[in-house]
């Protein structure tokens, strides 16, 4: 009985994968490697001090889950986000690869989406995430959204079509949390964000922005990763 053949999601590779996997073994991450990086929103410094990213640092290095360590990086150019000089600076300070799990909040969950383009991730959370530059010239500035009526009345340029296709392939898994009274950013935002990716979304109605920390960060990341490593795989077959 013959049945369809499915093949690595990493588009240099051309091996054959499970049924049940998105990776080739040699593509897959390697638990042993694991690292987690939170990218946080824009004006966030120090960011030690930012919102709910120490305590985020500090819990997930508990569960024991990063070999590879948390980072939270002190981002340049901290005010604008700016998609060139943050984008080469994860992956040439921070070294983010297939190993690493990202959490982006606000600006840094756009610079995860745009990063997931052309890198592979072991998964990504997008906390408080949109996809248009909202009509600020603040945040078109950053140059990580589509041609809109504020790119163009400032100048501040065309940041491309959202490679939506691209960033679900890259991504081993994405989860997703944003909240209805969102001061910034309204709820059809990330509605429409989780419809292109087929995220794991987490609807609120009364975490605003994710200023303060959120335990279900924690245990839902906690659920996504255990159960990859209890996944059973394929024992080869034998002639």
């Amino acid at each position: 009985m013959s049945t369809d053949v499915r093949y690595c999601a990493n588009d240099d590779c051309a091996e054959e994968v499970e049924a049940n996997c998105k990776w080739c073994k040699e593509c897959s991450p390697v638990p042993e490697k694991l690292k987690a990086v939170i990218v946080p929103g824009n004006g966030c410094v120090p960011v030690e001090a930012s919102n709910w990213y120490l305590w985020a640092q500090q819990e997930l290095t508990k569960t024991g889950l990063f070999p590879g360590g948390v980072l939270l990086p002190t981002m340049p150019d901290a005010h604008k986000a700016r998609r060139n000089i943050w984008i080469p600076f994860l992956l040439e300070h921070c070294k983010v690869d297939k190993n690493t799990v990202l959490i982006g909040h606000s600006s840094g969950a756009e610079c995860g989406m745009r990063l997931l383009e052309n890198q592979r991730l072991a998964g990504v959370v997008l906390v408080a995430a949109c996809h248009t530059d909202l009509g600020h010239k603040s945040e078109a500035i950053s140059h990580y959204y589509p041609r809109s009526a504020t790119s163009e009345r400032f100048g501040t340029g065309d940041g491309g079509e959202w490679n939506w296709t691209a960033i679900k392939r890259h991504a081993g898994f994405i989860m997703q949390f944003h909240s209805q009274d969102d001061r910034f950013i309204e709820i059809k935002e990330a509605r429409f964000v989780a419809a292109q990716l087929g995220s794991k979304f987490f609807e609120f109605t009364d975490r605003d922005h994710f200023f303060s920390p959120f335990p279900e960060l924690i245990s839902t990341l906690t659920t996504q990763l255990c159960h990859d490593k209890a996944t059973p795989k394929k024992e080869e077959k034998t002639s």
